[in-house]
């Protein structure tokens, strides 16, 4: 907590220092993050039509390199974030993309 208070924690969404202190994401910015919603493509996880069939557009076009992925947030309203994760250095985001992960995976195997 006391490197929280010198190095603050940064939101993963508006990458400001989070509100309220020692929360993982902004309490203004949770709600700005949209998570996939079924039907989900039966490759990769995203998100496809109801009409679309069983595998989204990219799935019906190329191979991958994997028997099956689960997407947890819609790509364009994490886009940003995941950059300056990888690439601006933004550590701390992993805590909150973590936890999330950790609720899907709670999520899936309670049924």
């Amino acid at each position: 907590m006391l490197k929280d208070f010198f190095f603050p924690r940064r939101c993963p969404v508006c990458d400001r220092p989070v509100k309220p202190f020692g929360a993982l994401i902004c309490t203004a910015c949770e709600n700005k993050i949209k998570y996939v919603a079924p039907p989900y493509c039966l490759k990769c996880g995203k998100s496809v039509a109801p009409d679309a069939g069983a595998y989204c557009f990219d799935c019906t076009l190329r191979k991958h390199g994997f028997d099956q992925a689960v997407s947890l947030f819609d790509y364009k309203s994490v886009a940003m974030s995941l950059y300056r994760f990888k690439y601006k250095g933004r550590r701390e985001y992993a805590d909150y993309y973590g936890s999330c992960g950790v609720k899907l995976w709670q999520i899936k195997n309670i049924k």
